[in-house]
């Protein structure tokens, strides 16, 4: 990586040779790190301010934007491939007075065939700042990129030193595109850089994407929002919802919650609903617990809660999620600390079986994503905050509604937001039909039918926009097929790798916490879930992977189960064609507490296996890249040869070495295709064939009895063919002999050769 020389010099001062070769090798430089940056470029930017502030009286804004960023818009070039016309007026509006040059408008190409256009705007950090506090949409997105990417100050820092020896230093945009009839993707340059070619990877940039919008302009459009508007719009979003989407509004048979609270009245009051004949709505609420001690229903306050709750007792996340369901037309709202008795576990184990229904069966969640604690509440944006806009646009004469976002506009709304690493909100997610994410992002809108934002509140196209998407609630429409894209059981895998991610106040509650998900996936199946897997694929179920190896955690599951351990588990075969089976499963046995989808006492599977091999672990010298996501972090030797396979440890090794006994199994499982089909809709050759299985070992407690250690996964996409083949060999030389001598018993077959049956606890 290239080093910027520290510029010492003050603005003003005479240029020497030093800032020349600064600036001559800033210029240059396309990777500069941030970090680089932050170091090189460290001094107080006070003075920024004055000038800040002598800008806000010359910058007009009208209708949402600036005069430079309409300009923009009106005169938005195309990236047809011929070189567009030199036709921007000199005397366009710019941003700044540093920026009274527009930049040259020019056709630009990339490596790969795409192609992109300077645009005709062109501002420095300072105008940005004062068009955002004037009003401009534009701008103010633009600006809430470079503060995500943490370079604001360096930003200003090189706008400063490029003002001292004389140079520009204003930001440009290119627009670029990769295929005809696909989104545009805004690149936005460093300070006085410029485009010469399209950036490619591995050059620093920041990147914007757009797309044409999905709906014309509302009456919501409005910078900064206010809280009432935002009120508004959250009553108009959950109004269209139950009034238009078929999707969201289909019909099921769910238990009504056992108390709700009563926002009828002032104050508010707890209410039994058991002796109820009908069933209104209600919103529930997710929230992260924290702070100072709430108020919580306990059987010593119940008759009091009853009688009414006084606004003062109650936090600002609970007064905030009443304010939200009363405008939106909701007279009641279920908060799991107010609704479900803390202290009594009969009453917390009856209430948590009954989630996918309280969720389920709410009109509205609320989700008070950035909250850390119940005192912060749920309108937490800062005042200029913003996470894109829509904007009418003119190419060629015609003229187009477009979409400005990044691609991390779900993820930072939803998925990344603090709330989201709590385990428990998993499922709320899920099963709610509908969410609105209350957060430091503003107002995110989720539905079975639509994806809308305080910035898009209409809706937007949701291509460019859903990076890290773990599972949004817009789902294709499908039949409810076992394991078809789009329904609960085709996104179980998805979901699991969530939630095993996330965090548990109490670690024991692993399946409780996801059984209201689980429930619902065997009412939409029919399936049969065992200890957080499914019977009908459970041969592909078994073979998941550690992908974050922990300390083993205390007995909660099965250790076949992917909840016996801590930290996000993967599946191996995600993707292709299983045309081998190796070891079938013929009888689960596990032992529930009291709810069939909840905690688990114990479990055991029966399996017919072919064969396995006997391995002694040895260990890996050079620590794992932190790319391997915990494939291949240990290393085995066959017994009696000198083949040598990895393997992904479930758990760290305990300090006795217990986890990781010296004789080890490697069990194969399935196997087939890494991918389905060639592009030619032929099946790939046998070198794009995998093998997948358990590392497991003797409990010593009955002869053909196991306990799970790691997975294994032998595929040509990581392994050379020979690798796989000299697995297989060794399979067909000893797999046989030494399942025998340690099975439970012979499993004879008239056609088949002998199988043999274990037990793995």
């Amino acid at each position: 990586m290239a080093s910027l020389p520290h510029l010492t010099a003050r603005c003003g001062s005479a240029v020497t040779n030093t800032e020349d070769d600064w600036y001559a090798k800033y210029i240059a430089t396309r990777d500069i790190s941030k970090d680089e940056l932050r170091h090189s470029f460290s001094e107080q930017l006070g003075y920024l301010e004055a000038e800040v502030h002598d800008l806000a009286l010359r910058v007009e804004v009208s209708d949402g934007f600036c005069s430079a960023c309409r300009y923009m818009f009106d005169n938005w070039p195309s990236t047809h491939p011929e070189v567009p016309d030199n036709d921007i007026s000199q005397d366009a509006p710019t941003l700044g007075s540093n920026c009274s040059t527009q930049p040259e408008k020019k056709l630009l190409r990339g490596a790969k065939g795409e192609r992109g256009v300077v645009l005709p705007w062109l501002a420095d950090t300072a105008s940005l700042e004062c068009a955002t506090k004037q009003g401009c949409r534009s701008c103010a997105f633009i600006l809430q990129c470079i503060v995500e990417e943490r370079l604001l100050v360096s930003y200003k820092a090189i706008e400063r030193r490029l003002k001292g020896i004389g140079k520009p230093l204003g930001l440009t945009l290119v627009s670029m595109k990769w295929w005809e009839g696909g989104s545009q993707f805004l690149q936005l340059s460093f300070p006085g850089k410029g485009f010469d070619t399209l950036q490619q990877t591995g050059d620093y940039y920041i990147e914007i994407c757009s797309g044409p919008g999905k709906s014309l302009k509302t009456r919501y459009e409005e910078f900064p929002m206010s809280n009432d508007t935002s009120l508004s719009l959250i009553a108009h979003w959950t109004s269209t919802c139950l009034g238009t989407h078929e999707d969201c509004n289909q019909n099921r048979a769910l238990a009504f919650p056992t108390r709700l609270l009563s926002l009828a009245t002032e104050p508010i009051r707890l209410v039994t609903t058991t002796s109820w004949d009908g069933r209104p709505r209600y919103a529930t609420l997710s929230h992260r617990w924290g702070g100072r001690k709430a108020l919580c229903l306990t059987h010593a306050n119940m008759s009091g809660l009853e009688s009414g709750i006084s606004a003062d007792t109650l936090s600002q996340t609970f007064k905030d999620a009443i304010m939200i369901a009363r405008r939106a037309g909701l007279r009641y709202l279920w908060i799991d600390s107010l609704c479900i008795v803390q202290g009594d576990l009969g009453d917390w184990s009856t209430q948590s079986g009954r989630m996918s229904s309280v969720y389920g069966g709410s009109s509205l969640n609320i989700s008070a994503s950035s909250a850390d604690r119940e005192s912060e509440g749920c309108f937490l944006r800062p005042e200029y905050f913003s996470s894109g806009f829509s904007a009418d646009i003119t190419i060629d004469g015609r003229k187009e509604r477009h979409d400005f976002a990044r691609s991390s506009l779900y993820a930072n709304s939803v998925t990344l937001s603090k709330l989201a690493s709590r385990g428990w909100v998993v499922q709320e997610k899920i099963l709610s039909p509908r969410t609105v994410h209350c957060g430091k992002e503003g107002l995110f809108w989720e539905c079975k039918s639509t994806m809308a934002s305080e910035f898009f509140p209409g809706g937007f196209h949701q291509g460019p926009f859903l990076g890290g998407v773990e599972y949004p609630l817009v789902r294709r429409r499908s039949s409810l097929e076992i394991g078809r894209r789009g329904t609960l059981r085709g996104n179980w895998e998805r979901t699991r790798s969530w939630y095993s991610a996330c965090d548990l106040t109490v670690p024991g509650d692993k399946l409780v916490a996801i059984a209201g998900v689980a429930r619902a996936t065997h009412e939409e199946t029919g399936n049969h879930y065992y200890a957080g897997l499914w019977r009908a694929e459970m041969e592909n179920d078994l073979c998941w992977f550690s992908e974050d190896p922990r300390e083993r955690p205390a007995y909660r599951a099965p250790s076949w189960s992917w909840a016996a351990v801590d930290g996000r588990v993967g599946q191996y075969h995600k993707h292709g064609i299983l045309d081998k089976i190796y070891a079938s499963v013929v009888s689960v046995d596990v032992a529930e507490e009291s709810d069939p989808f909840g905690a688990v006492s114990g479990g055991s599977i029966s399996l017919r296996c072919a064969g396995m091999l006997s391995a002694c672990v040895r260990r890996r010298h050079e620590k794992p890249s932190p790319d391997d996501i915990g494939e291949n972090r240990e290393l085995a030797v066959v017994l009696g040869t000198d083949h040598v396979f990895g393997f992904s440890p479930d758990c760290l090794e305990e300090p006795n070495g217990a986890d990781h006994p010296a004789t080890v199994f490697f069990l194969p499982v399935q196997g087939g295709d890494h991918f389905p089909t060639a592009r030619d809709g032929k099946r790939r050759s046998s070198a794009c064939k995998s093998v997948t299985g358990l590392v497991i070992c003797e409990t010593g407690l009955e002869r053909g009895q196991y306990r799970r250690i790691g997975a294994f996964n032998i595929d040509p996409l990581w392994d050379d063919r020979a690798t796989r083949d000299s697995f297989m060999r060794l399979m067909d030389e000893f797999g046989a002999q030494v399942l025998k001598e340690r099975c439970v018993r012979v499993l004879e077959g008239e056609d088949d050769p002998d199988t043999y049956l274990i037990h793995v606890v």
